[in-house]
């Protein structure tokens, strides 16, 4: 296990650090898990695990500074992370939810109440019936006061919360692993679930305080959360109500209605109320799973409606960028070929792929601060040799600036304003003032003054 787990670690750390990070601290939490006290133990066995991960990765990382050198790997990819630009920070910090940590806690605490409230829910429907008043009156209570915390936080939120429980996961999380850490019950899988609970953790580590709920990158961060939620509902909360010792057919009889008495099994009233916990969480979680494939899908169909065929392949767009890119590639056909080179600015380097033509950057995205001045100006000499260059309509609002030339990147901008004209605006709107951060999408083929 120990060989294991130190190779494939060092594996993950080749691929990238932040695997790396996440697959090292889920086998820590394991190690900790198996050996408790044991400190010896566990200090052996994750030294072991350690220096096997550096003997796997180390002359990896060591070949490729020495083939494609420092600058690549340490500043331009911040494999140490050192000089992380502001943008990035700004960036990740929104990601997290670090920007506005007060309000991501505040919606955690809400995704709490929305899932406490649909818990509730799934148990007041399955005691009606039972004669369990107390049960009833108190699921009923918890229900309307988890109602009334999400209504409220979510109209505080201002938008920035859609009252999605999922926010409220790694508070669930580490409720999971204390519970399988300190729990002894031959039962249940323990150790399992409190690795899958502590690997859910670590793989939300960039999310933390604003868990998505999809998106782009939802399914990087959420699968096997998701498995653990289906377990609480399928297996964990009906838990909660089975009754494992014999049942007792005196109480069964005073407590079962002649319609609850008709069970097959005959189950007694909380064996009863499980099996309905059981079936309705299931029939909720399927519901939800279908529903989603199906707003996903229709989302997906309505975003991107647009096939965008060129010469070296094809790529669905929205519709909104689908005639300015259409016309882009149409003009780079035309005037333009293969042995020619363009730039593509602030991005969209797949209109060169599609288009076959090369691109000389080395930055295929100009994020703002990614590039010092030293390095601005280097692009800017790699501009000399473009025939044409592709000024679209991006803003980076995400990284904090908006417009490329005038926000960030002023040489480079000013480069081309100085040394290029507008060949052709192609979009709906065809007006050379357009700028980026306009309401229409829009793509300035810029040819040579000269």
């Amino acid at each position: 296990g120990v060989i294991w787990a130190g190779v494939l670690i060092g594996v993950a750390g080749i691929t990238k650090q932040e695997f790396a990070l996440t697959a090292a601290v889920t086998w820590s939490a394991g190690l900790l898990f198996i050996h408790r006290r044991d400190w010896k133990g566990l200090g052996l066995r994750l030294s072991a695990a350690a220096g096997l991960a550096i003997a796997v990765a180390a002359p990896v990382y060591a070949y490729f500074l020495t083939r494609v050198g420092w600058q690549t790997l340490i500043d331009d990819c911040h494999l140490l992370y050192t000089k992380i630009p502001a943008s990035l920070v700004f960036y990740n910090s929104a990601r997290t939810g670090l920007d506005q940590p007060l309000s991501s806690l505040l919606q955690m605490f809400g995704g709490a109440a929305v899932a406490i409230g649909i818990a509730s829910l799934i148990v007041l429907s399955s005691t009606l019936g039972t004669g369990k008043r107390t049960l009833l009156r108190n699921c009923a209570l918890t229900f309307v006061v988890s109602v009334a915390i999400a209504l409220g936080i979510i109209v505080v939120s201002h938008g920035r919360w859609d009252g999605s429980p999922l926010r409220a996961l790694p508070f669930a999380l580490v409720g999971l692993m204390a519970i399988h850490f300190f729990r002894r019950d031959e039962t249940k899988p323990q150790f399992a679930l409190f690795v899958i609970a502590a690997y859910s953790l670590m793989a939300l580590i960039r999310v933390a305080l604003r868990v998505p709920s999809g998106g782009a990158f939802g399914g990087y961060f959420l699968p096997t959360s998701l498995f653990l939620i289906v377990y609480l509902v399928v297996e964990s909360l009906p838990g909660r109500f089975h009754h494992r010792g014999p049942v007792d057919s005196q109480n069964l009889a005073e407590e079962n209605s002649p319609r609850d008495s008709a069970e097959p099994l005959r189950l007694g009233s909380e064996n009863l109320i499980a099996a309905r916990i059981r079936l309705i969480g299931t029939s909720i979680l399927t519901l939800w799973l279908l529903v989603t494939m199906i707003v996903f899908g229709y989302r997906y169909h309505k975003t991107f409606p647009v096939l965008l065929t060129a010469p070296h392949g094809s790529l669905y767009v929205t519709k909104d960028n689908a005639r300015a890119a259409q016309e882009a590639l149409d003009f780079l056909a035309a005037n333009s070929t293969p042995n020619d080179t363009i730039a593509v600015v602030p991005e969209g380097s797949s209109l060169a792929f599609l288009a076959g033509r090369r691109m000389p950057l080395r930055h295929q995205i100009l994020i703002p601060d990614f590039m010092d001045a030293a390095e601005e100006q280097r692009a800017i000499a790699k501009l000399a040799d473009v025939k044409y260059v592709l000024l679209l309509n991006r803003p980076m609002r995400e990284f904090g600036l908006e417009a490329f030339g005038r926000d960030y990147y002023q040489a480079m901008g000013k480069y081309l304003d100085e040394n290029f004209r507008v060949a052709k605006v192609c979009g709906e709107v065809k007006d050379e003032r357009l700028q980026i951060g306009a309401a229409h999408f829009f793509i300035k083929i810029l040819a040579r003054s000269s």
